[in-house]
Parts: structure tokens; C-alpha cells; sequence
């Protein structure tokens, strides 16, 4: 009686919204996971043979680079911003999130177009200094380094965004009991920022890694074999969908390594401090040269990852109005808008149900709705597309044999 009156107590609308919504989200997954134990075809036995260690290195590859970039960056930029005062800081502490506006296929293309033989850069020497390139090596960015570049400017955000926010929220006195005991600035960073701030620079990159596993825009314009671009391959190419779904198996099992690693890494540290001791981090002000430093670096990246390919973009629009001003452009903007907004308002939806339902009942399994419920943004996109339209194929088999059959 007791476990049927607890039933009862739990299974309210919020309950049965969130089953519905941990189903819709596990099928595909669970798709993918069983397709590995499939009987395999003849394309997956060539992929697995010639090309499955090329996507396994390009792919590890890119996020390992990417990674360590981003974090070094962003990390770097969150410490300056928060501990120190120099010119234009105000400025740069938002202004260094800004990258994030332009999608790193746009920003591939913006920079592919001013270093290629008829861009800005090499027009400019050879008009400007009478420099002609005879080689195209330097210029060319078409290849791994030039995606780790890419990726790296332009998703160095999410590390600077969720380390910043957690470096202002910790204790200042920690850091003046460091000075006090005689370390310098950077003893201060390695032997104290770091280690405090290491659950939020690990959740940063972790962002950065899935963002890079996800994209198919760069790695397909620059030609870099990824699984992102081999499951759409076998998929349009091959015309294999089992071979897609094996792809989209690997992929999931590398994010899920990707996520068992971070939670290894990032511990179970926690830090409180009491009400009392407590206060906020105060900048304190870069005197001499090593203010015009701090401001160089941040004007620097701030410049690569926005501004120029800002104004590329900009210019490019005024030297193409005409021609991309139609209806057929209109179209595209139209759908693009209304796509967006139809699934942004499905996910806020989704979201404060599964998370009003967490917060009334408290237990096992209102943990593993919301860990199920986060889940699809761990699971690249590819592979999830590649799975939903899997499942739409095979529903519309069964339509199709019932509407025979009546």
C-alpha cells in the first residue's frame, strides 16, 4: 500500500511530460548503441579497414589541439580579466564572449577568402608592397592546423565565460594570504587559481570538445576526414545506413570516454566559505609596460576571433547587396528564424517541465531524468540525425504496408 500510495504521490503531470520526454530522447541513443551488435555490411567491413583509423586520428586530433588551446586561452584571458585592471577592460569582458556570435563554418570561410590568392591579405602585397607569394603553403589554413585555428578562436568562449564567472565568486582573501606568504603573480596562478578553478575550466573544454565533435561546416569545407563527415558519407554517399549508424555507434562511445574522463578529472571538489570572511575578488590595478601587455594580448585575440572576420563579412556584404538581396534570400533567413525559434521554444518547454518536476520530487530517479534530459547535447548531432531518420524510415515501411493493406 505504501509503494502504490508513493506512486501516486509521484506520478503527476510533471512525471508523465518527463517520461514522455526521456523516451523521445533515448530512443535514438539506444538505436545507435544496439546497431554496433548488428551483422555488419560490406561497406563497413572496407570503412573498417581502410578508413576508420584516419577518422579515429583526425578526430582525436582536432580535439586534443583544440583543446589545449582553448584552455590556455581562455583560462589566460578569465585570470587577466578578473584580477587586474588595464585600458579597455570593461570593454574586453564582454566584448571577448563575442566570438561565439559567428559559427565556426562562417568564420572558415571568412578566413579561407582573405588568405587565398585573390583575398585582402595577398591582393595587398602584391599591390600595396609588390610582394608576389610563390608558394601558397603559408597561406593555406585548408588542412588540420588551419581547423584547430578555426576551432580554437572561435570556441574559446566557453572557457573564458565559465572560468571567468567561477573566478569571481571566489574569496579574495585566498589570494591575499598567497601574497603575503611571498608568491608572485604567477606562483599565485599555478599554485591557487588553478587548482580552484579546475572544475569550471574542465566543464569549458568538455563544451569545446563536444562543439568540435559535432561540427560537420569546417572539417567538410577544409576536406578533414572526421566521423562527422563520414556519416554523412555513407549515408549520402554509400547509401549505407547501417554503416552511418556503426559511425554514429563510435562517435557516441568516444563522447561518452570524453565525459567519463571529465568527471575523473574534475573530482568531487567542492569550496564553501563562510558568510562572515567572504569577499569578492577586487581588480587590482597593471602598472608600466605590463598593463599595455595585458591590453595587447586581449586586443589580439579580440581582433582575430571578431573583429576581422567582422569586418570581411561586412564588406563583403556591401560588395555583394544586389546580387544576394531576392526573395530567394528572404526565404532562406525566413526559415532559418522560424526553425530556430519553433525548437528554442520546444527546448525551453522541455526544459522547465523535467526541471520543475526535479524540483518538487527529489530521488534516484528524477537524477537520471535530468541526466537522460542533457544527454542530447553530449550526443553529437550527426549521430543523432542519423538515428531519427532511421527510425522515420522504418515507421514509414510499416505505414506504407498498412495503407497497402487497407
Amino acid at each position: 500500500m505504501k509503494f502504490i500510495q508513493k506512486i501516486k504521490e509521484h506520478l503527476n503531470i510533471w512525471a508523465l511530460l518527463s517520461i514522455i520526454f526521456m523516451i523521445i530522447i533515448l530512443i535514438p541513443n539506444l538505436l545507435i548503441a544496439f546497431n554496433l551488435f548488428t551483422e555488419p555490411t560490406e561497406d563497413w567491413a572496407h570503412i573498417k579497414e581502410h578508413l576508420l583509423r584516419n577518422y579515429i586520428n583526425n578526430t582525436l586530433i582536432l580535439i586534443s589541439f583544440t583543446a589545449l588551446f582553448t584552455m590556455i586561452i581562455g583560462t589566460s584571458l578569465a585570470w587577466l580579466i578578473t584580477n587586474y585592471r588595464f585600458p579597455l577592460r570593461n570593454f574586453f569582458k564582454w566584448g571577448l564572449i563575442l566570438p561565439l556570435a559567428i559559427p565556426a563554418y562562417i568564420g572558415a570561410y571568412t578566413y579561407q577568402g582573405m588568405l587565398n590568392y585573390s583575398g585582402i591579405i595577398q591582393r595587398t602585397l602584391r599591390h600595396e608592397f609588390d610582394i608576389h607569394v610563390t608558394s601558397q603553403k603559408f597561406f593555406n589554413i585548408m588542412n588540420i592546423p588551419g581547423a584547430i585555428f578555426i576551432f580554437t578562436i572561435f570556441l574559446y568562449p566557453y572557457v573564458y565565460v565559465i572560468t571567468k564567472g567561477f573566478l569571481e565568486n571566489q574569496s579574495a582573501s585566498l589570494y591575499e594570504n598567497a601574497r603575503i606568504l611571498g608568491a608572485g603573480p604567477f606562483t599565485i596562478f599555478f599554485r591557487t587559481g588553478l587548482p580552484l578553478s579546475r572544475a569550471a575550466i574542465v566543464g569549458g573544454v568538455v563544451l569545446v570538445i563536444l562543439e568540435v565533435l559535432n561540427d560537420y561546416g569546417v572539417v567538410s569545407y577544409f576536406g578533414i576526414q572526421t566521423f562527422s563527415t563520414a556519416i554523412f558519407r555513407a549515408w549520402y554517399g554509400l547509401r549505407d545506413l547501417d554503416a552511418a549508424l556503426k559511425l554514429a555507434g563510435i562517435l557516441m562511445l568516444i563522447v561518452i570516454v570524453v565525459l567519463i574522463l571529465e568527471r575523473i578529472v574534475r573530482g568531487k571538489r567542492s569550496y564553501s566559505y563562510s558568510s562572515a570572511n567572504f569577499r569578492q575578488i577586487e581588480a587590482v590595478p597593471i602598472e608600466g609596460y605590463k598593463k599595455w601587455i595585458a591590453f595587447a594580448y586581449c586586443s589580439i585575440v579580440f581582433g582575430i576571433a571578431f573583429l576581422i572576420p567582422l569586418l570581411q563579412l561586412i564588406y563583403w556584404s556591401f560588395m555583394t547587396y544586389e546580387k544576394i538581396w531576392s526573395s530567394e534570400f528572404l526565404s532562406l533567413v525566413y526559415n532559418s528564424v522560424f526553425v530556430a525559434s519553433i525548437a528554442a521554444s520546444i527546448i525551453v518547454v522541455m526544459a522547465l517541465i523535467v526541471g520543475n518536476y526535479t524540483r518538487l520530487h527529489k530521488g534516484l530517479f528524477t537524477k537520471v531524468a535530468a541526466r537522460i534530459v542533457t544527454l542530447g547535447y553530449s550526443i553529437p548531432g550527426a549521430a543523432i540525425a542519423i538515428a531519427v531518420i532511421t527510425i522515420f524510415v522504418a515507421l514509414d515501411r510499416h505505414i506504407a504496408s498498412l495503407a497497402q493493406f487497407f
